[in-house]
């Protein structure tokens, strides 16, 4: 009853297990939105360098998820693992009440899919799929392998530090979010992301939103005037401090709320295929934290001298730390 260490369930292409690389929020490559195939062990075991991931189809109410999984088995034998996913809104920091209570079922109403492997390095696929309803707007993932049948959850997390610390020391534990935009469309993009403070005293907290394979002078940015975060710019693919967009805040104690991130195409143009908006919730970190490893110096991270210069740098020495992570990409 507690979490399967034997198993790497990767938080992105470059996750190979270890603390440095594992945690980088919503990009797992392991949770596959994918139609039916004939043998899901030989497609997904094969492939494990990519993600093989397709947009998630808004009309249907039975969109199938596979799992896979790497071994990390130090001995040969047989490991199963147990494979939960649960789904969450647009969030970017995915405390446990936000997903806890919305497990994904397979569609004989298990509420797990079983992988198992006998070697360190095997690629095991789950014995089933998940199903998700793409009728419902949100499509944030949460997946935790088990060693049993017994779901294992952490409680609800208090502090940020507590997050990170799980997030990167659970290698068992990855998240996605299954946003992907059709190309070649006109509309105007809009996006509410949902962000809190879990801690009983004020953060500095900064949204960062970063752009790429947008057309030139498309204007993007990001909102929440109640905490007084209100800027923008237009995209130029040959100036790197146009092509993202930042903006801190104080998040006082308990804090609850949403930045909404848009963009608004030139006239004439469609979203062409890559295009991405990245959007990146960062904590200003303390020296007394665990998370600090896990920091980046404010220049590192912020393009924009005046934003970066701007932000109180007395308790991190200027370092900020990853908290949460959603993107947009269109296909």
């Amino acid at each position: 009853m507690a979490y399967q260490t034997k198993m790497l369930f990767r938080t992105s292409l470059q996750d190979i297990g270890d603390m440095s690389g594992h945690g980088s929020y919503c990009s797992s490559p392991d949770m596959i939105v994918h139609s039916l195939v004939k043998n899901p062990q030989s497609e997904f075991g094969a492939n494990y360098d990519k993600d093989p991931n397709e947009k998630v189809d808004t009309s249907s109410r039975a969109n199938t998820i596979y799992t896979r999984v790497k071994s990390m088995q130090e001995s040969s034998g047989a490991t199963t693992g147990y494979i939960r996913l649960y789904r969450a809104s647009m969030s970017l920091f995915m405390n446990t009440d936000q997903w806890k209570n919305n497990k994904l079922r397979t569609s004989d109403g298990k509420e797990y899919v079983i992988v198992t492997s006998t070697e360190n390095g095997e690629i095991a696929v789950g014995d089933g799929v998940l199903v998700v309803d793409g009728t419902k707007p949100h499509f944030c993932m949460v997946g935790i392998v088990n060693d049993s049948e017994q779901e294992t959850l952490p409680n609800r997390f208090s502090s940020y530090d507590d997050f990170v610390m799980w997030v990167h020391s659970e290698r068992c534990v990855a998240v996605r979010n299954f946003s992907l935009q059709n190309s070649g469309q006109k509309y105007d993009y809009e996006s509410l992301y949902y962000f809190t403070n879990p801690e009983s005293r004020a953060r500095l907290g900064t949204i960062l939103v970063e752009a790429s394979g947008l057309p030139k002078r498309t204007v993007f940015g990001l909102v929440n005037k109640d905490i007084g975060m209100d800027k923008w710019t237009e995209f130029d693919p040959d100036n790197p401090a146009k092509r993202q967009v930042t903006d801190s805040a104080f998040l006082e104690e308990g804090f609850d709320g949403y930045v909404k991130i848009y963009a608004r195409l030139p006239q004439g143009q469609v979203w062409p295929a890559s295009a991405s908006l990245v959007t990146t919730f960062w904590i200003s970190a303390e020296e007394k934290e665990k998370m600090l490893q896990f920091a980046r110096p404010v220049h590192q991270v912020l393009l924009n001298r005046n934003a970066f210069e701007s932000l109180d740098r007395s308790d991190g020495n200027g370092r900020l730390v990853k908290v949460g992570f959603c993107e947009t990409l269109y296909i």
